[in-house]
């Protein structure tokens, strides 16, 4: 199954909106993660500030608590997906804000990536990572979408 597929699959149980209403930033712009709020650079200078706390009451709302094997409540507020081609963290604010891995690759690296060499896995790997280790250092998660 490709990706496109299996987005489509999941998009309403997981309460996914469509591409064109969410609002779209770099990881990189992730300032802070605190236990209440995450803080981000804004494309127009500002920080921006997004509620952890709605972020749990709009997944709970749509979908109901999420629950682990030992049935504990689990505090979800977003959705994580990570794979060669697209890698993000999305918030379920309304409308959602997703923070999205970007690499530009130069024409050497295009080349090593077509024979199978992708030196900026690690790089885009530890920058994605970084972000669920300080959320958990919260208690809070994300779902994985892929």
């Amino acid at each position: 199954m490709d990706w496109n597929a299996f987005y489509e699959s999941v998009r309403e149980w997981y309460h996914i909106e469509d591409e064109k209403t969410v609002k779209t930033f770099d990881l990189g712009s992730i300032r802070e993660i605190t236990a209440t709020e995450l803080l981000y650079d804004a494309p127009d200078g500002t920080v921006g500030r997004i509620d952890l706390a709605e972020c749990e009451a709009n997944f709970e709302a749509a979908n109901g608590p999420l629950v682990n094997y030992n049935g504990e409540k689990l505090r979800c507020v977003g959705g994580r997906c990570f794979g060669h081609d697209r890698s993000f963290y999305q918030f379920f604010t309304a409308p959602h804000t997703r923070f999205s891995v970007t690499y530009r690759y130069g024409r050497f690296e295009r080349f090593l990536k077509k024979i199978g060499i992708d030196w900026s896995f690690q790089k885009r790997f530890s920058a994605f990572y970084a972000i669920q280790k300080k959320l958990n250092e919260f208690h809070l998660t994300a779902i994985d979408l892929n």
